[in-house]
């Protein structure tokens, strides 16, 4: 049995490509960029037809952030113990990049609780409940949850 579910931009490039793949392309492009500063990005309110913008290029991205923004949050918060966060201070200082942090995995009790933040976000951004149920579905499916209102998820 695996230890984790893999990096968060694994995770987040998976999850994209599954309900959004017209936003890949931009998924693979942000990895030249270190994780703060897309959370940053993502974190900022943005109605459903602003444009997401990092120079030159602005896209109205719908999928991507709210992805983002929930497994970032699940990768922060299993790693939220004092000696993961001073070791998180060491690497950062000697310029090693976030990219490969680890997305631990989830247990269905959990389940619930994710559902609630993808749908939070979703509606935060202007998005119906069925973009956020397409983001959910996905979610589960990469991390093998199963889904209260619909069973286990098709392997």
């Amino acid at each position: 049995m695996a230890e984790d579910h893999g990096t968060l931009w694994e995770v987040v490039r998976d999850v994209v490509a599954d309900v959004a793949p017209g936003e890949l392309d931009y998924v693979e492009g942000l990895r030249h960029l270190d994780d703060r500063t897309v959370t940053r990005a993502m974190r900022r309110r943005r109605g459903r037809n602003e444009p997401l913008g990092f120079g030159s290029t602005d896209l109205v991205l719908l999928a991507t952030p709210i992805v983002w923004i929930v497994v970032e949050h699940l990768v922060t918060r299993g790693t939220d113990t004092l000696i993961d966060r001073a070791a998180k201070g060491l690497r950062s200082r000697f310029g090693k990049r976030q990219a490969d942090r680890r997305v631990p995995l989830q247990h269905d009790r959990r389940a619930a609780r994710l559902r609630r933040k993808v749908e939070a976000e979703a509606r935060r951004r202007g998005l119906s409940a069925e973009e956020a149920d397409a983001i959910v579905d996905a979610l589960f499916r990469r991390f093998e949850l199963d889904d209260e209102r619909t069973g286990p998820p098709e392997r």
